[in-house]
C-alpha cells in the first residue's frame, strides 16, 4: 500500500503542478501585481512553494484521494478535494484579508475559486489516473 500511496502522491503532484503552472502564468501573477503591488515579489522563494506543494498535495491525498481510491469514485474525489480546496484557500485568503490592507475582495473571490477548481480537479483526475 505505501507503493501505492507514493504513485498517487506523485500523479496528484504532477497533475496539481502543471495545472497550477499554467493559472499562475497565465491569470494571477498579473492580477497580484496588479491588486496588491509591492508586497509582490518579483522572484517568488523557493523553499516556500516546495513547502506549500508537499503539503497541501499530502493533504488532498489523505482527505480526498484516498478515501475515494479505497471505496469512492472519481466524483467523490472531485467533491472531496472541492471541498479540501475550499477549506484551505479560504483560510488562507480570508485570514489575509482580515489582516493585511492590500488584500483584495478580487483577490479573495479569485483565489478560493482557483483552490476549489483545481483541488477538485486534481482530486478527481488522479483517482481516475490511479484506477
Amino acid at each position: 500500500m505505501t507503493a501505492k500511496i507514493l504513485e498517487i502522491f506523485v500523479v496528484a503532484a504532477v497533475v496539481f503542478a502543471t495545472i497550477d503552472l499554467v493559472w499562475i502564468v497565465g491569470v494571477v501573477n498579473k492580477m497580484y501585481r496588479e491588486e496588491l503591488g509591492s508586497i509582490v515579489l518579483k522572484k517568488p522563494r523557493s523553499l516556500p512553494a516546495v513547502l506549500f506543494y508537499l503539503i497541501y498535495i499530502g493533504g488532498l491525498v489523505y482527505f480526498a484521494i484516498l478515501p475515494a481510491y479505497n471505496d469512492g469514485t472519481a466524483l467523490s474525489a472531485l467533491r472531496d478535494g472541492a471541498l479540501y480546496g475550499l477549506f484551505t484557500y479560504a483560510t488562507f485568503d480570508l485570514t489575509n484579508w482580515s489582516v493585511l490592507e492590500s488584500w483584495t475582495r478580487k483577490v479573495v473571490l479569485a483565489d478560493i475559486a482557483w483552490g476549489i477548481v483545481i483541488s477538485g480537479t486534481v482530486a478527481g483526475l488522479t483517482r481516475l489516473i490511479v484506477g
